[in-house]
């Protein structure tokens, strides 16, 4: 049994503003953590349980459609549901794997970082572009040394600190 093991993360990332609503890296850095063995719960909100809705598919259709209608009050009640939940998972999770794309808008990944900041949790961050292009603000809310240029690198990581071979930090809180 790893240090990690029956540890929960949450994918954390941009989803309204992707390409492809996020999925794909949630999608391919879940295939690594199972590939590597790491027996980490994964919260992903492109992925919701039951009888969760996700943002994405005909949630984001509905948000989109109401946003060009200017039904204002409707959209409001929908995100607010979405944001409580993906809230929730940050709470519920031990730590967050995050990936900030220096060229979409990332309003809800920012607020997930805060509130995970604020709870004294660890943030890993995929920072696709290079960590000299992650916006400067993140430095006071993430350490430099859990910012990776590649998701390979980030699992990598992980599987160091599950095997022992690189200390936990102590915003590592385990309740094992």
């Amino acid at each position: 049994m790893g240090k990690l093991d029956k540890t929960t993360t949450y994918l954390c990332g941009p989803i309204d503003r992707a390409g492809d609503d996020g999925k794909g890296w949630r999608q391919a850095i879940t295939a690594l953590l199972q590939k590597h063995n790491l027996n980490i719960e994964i919260l992903d909100p492109t992925n919701k349980p039951e009888p969760f809705r996700s943002e994405t598919g005909v949630e984001k259709h509905e948000a989109l459609q109401l946003a060009k209608e200017a039904r204002w009050d409707e959209l409001t009640a929908l995100m607010e549901g979405g944001m409580h939940l993906d809230l929730r998972f940050v709470d519920k999770s031990d730590f967050l794997i995050c990936v900030l794309p220096d060229d979409i808008c990332t309003v809800g990944t920012v607020h997930e970082v805060v509130v995970a900041s604020w709870q004294s949790k660890p943030i890993l961050v995929i920072a696709p572009n290079g960590k000299a292009r992650v916006p400067f603000w993140y430095f006071g809310l993430i350490k430099w040394q859990n910012i990776f240029d590649t998701a390979e690198e980030l699992v990598e990581h992980l599987v160091k600190l599950d095997n022992d071979k690189e200390p936990l930090s102590k915003e590592w809180v385990l309740w094992q």
